[in-house]
């Protein structure tokens, strides 16, 4: 209601989708006011839409990424540690399998995608993650376009958050996603260790 009355006359929008939403319960003396989306509403934090499938609306083309995939191979661990510092308690076979799906759902294909978004969207494959050690299930997915049709990452529509939504609460946690590429060369630091 403090909403409401600060901001009379105007209609809520939604944070994550920029959709308008709905007021309820307002007139009601047994329901708290709220706010909610439109039927149909594609916004990634309605637990009936899969947060992949927003990730999948973006522009694709056969073979768009090949370089983004290379790089993922090629700087595996920088790739990880930097998932790992978003999702705590992410290991290696989690991240296996989010390379799994993101082979099977083509996320590869994903035109225009660059190094430094590879973690965010790794994490925004899999509709539900339950790392080791956490409280419950979670699921992630990189902030909405702010123009409807836009690439995902391209001038001023260019993504700068991921959101992480807890499944049980509905809470939110908002990770800024990083703007250097995640890269370790620990690897090859070691290894010249051991020449």
């Amino acid at each position: 209601m403090d909403w409401l009355a600060r901001h009379r006359g105007n209609t809520p929008r939604c944070l994550i989708c920029n959709e308008d939403l709905l007021v309820k319960g307002e007139h009601s003396l047994q329901v708290d006011c709220y706010f909610s989306h439109q039927m149909n509403s594609s916004c990634p934090t309605i637990l009936s839409n899969p947060p992949t499938s927003y990730l999948l609306n973006a522009p694709m083309s056969p073979g768009a990424s090949h370089a983004s995939r290379d790089y993922a191979r090629e700087n595996l661990l920088g790739v990880y540690m930097e998932m790992r510092g978003l999702a705590k308690g992410l290991g290696w076979l989690e991240l296996e399998t989010a390379c799994d799906v993101a082979k099977q759902k083509n996320v590869w294909d994903l035109v225009g995608i660059t190094p430094e978004f590879l973690p965010a969207i790794l994490l925004s494959c899999l509709d539900v993650w339950t790392p080791r050690g956490s409280i419950g299930p979670v699921t992630y997915f990189l902030e909405p376009s702010a123009t409807p049709g836009s690439h995902w990452n391209f001038g001023g529509a260019k993504k700068s958050r991921l959101y992480e939504v807890d499944i049980k609460t509905g809470d939110i946690k908002v990770h800024p996603i990083g703007v250097k590429p995640p890269k370790s060369n620990v690897i090859s630091r070691i290894e010249k260790l051991l020449i």
